[in-house]
């Protein structure tokens, strides 16, 4: 029991110190860019990718905690957990990511020739809206046996899919201009501790997976991640010396 107690406390501390540290992240990067009045080299789909992941996994706790039908569908298993302490910090930081995503609207004009929303995120992000529309529609109509809480997993699935890919448009710029501006001096090292604490709380965690709450991290989403950032640091060190290329827009 007591290792029962202990495990579950390092898991939810260890996710929790991650969130708090994602958020500071934020309010560097906003502090970072106001300082130089400069949006060069920042992701435009990555933050955006970040401010969706965020809210829809805040939306998808919130949803699930107002129905019933999980325990209607598996009744073997108790109601679905949800971390709430890790819901506010979540709100924290959709907010925070909110606030850098309008200063790339503020600061539009200090934006290379590379930076903005692509069209490959369009499509992306329209996929999955065209996806949850067809879900919508046949709960709607009452098509395919189709409930709510087949809605609420798809908006679920989204966020953690959002989540996943959300460091790709940084590899994919720091490529194409190879030069690695943009991002605060020790954003890299935030991320890293971010998926270090993570993963070792999914390391502590031993119980079934119904027991874990639905909004903290899956592995593949850290695994992931964490695979992400390690290419960005090898950027990093390859492309640390280069000056940008690309011209203001």
């Amino acid at each position: 029991i007591l290792t029962h107690t202990l495990q579950s406390t390092m898991l939810q501390n260890s996710i929790l110190l991650a969130s708090v540290i994602d958020s500071i992240c934020s309010v560097y990067q906003l502090q970072y860019n106001k300082q130089k009045k400069t949006i060069y080299g920042i992701s435009f789909d990555y933050t955006l990718f970040s401010v969706l992941s965020q809210f829809l996994s805040i939306l998808s706790s919130f949803l699930y905690i107002h129905t019933n039908e999980y325990s209607i569908r598996y009744p073997i298993y108790p109601n679905l957990p949800i971390s709430l302490p890790l819901v506010v910090f979540q709100v924290l930081q959709c907010f925070f990511l909110t606030l850098v995503l309008l200063q790339l609207r503020i600061y539009i004009n200090t934006r290379n020739t590379n930076q903005g929303i692509s069209p490959y995120s369009l499509v992306f992000l329209g996929s999955l809206a065209l996806f949850l529309s067809w879900i919508l529609k046949l709960y709607i109509y009452r098509q395919g046996k189709i409930i709510s809480l087949d809605v609420i997993d798809w908006i679920w699935y989204s966020g953690r899919i959002i989540s996943c890919v959300k460091f790709m448009p940084i590899i994919s710029m720091n490529w194409f201009d190879q030069c690695v501006i943009g991002m605060f001096p020790y954003w890299s090292h935030f991320q890293i501790l971010v998926l270090l604490l993570q993963l070792l709380g999914k390391y502590s965690y031993f119980f079934k997976w119904w027991q874990i709450p639905v909004n903290y991290p899956t592995w593949l989403e850290v695994q992931f991640q964490m695979l992400c950032i390690l290419i960005i640091r090898v950027q990093i060190y390859i492309y640390k010396n280069n000056k940008p290329s690309l011209e203001v827009q």
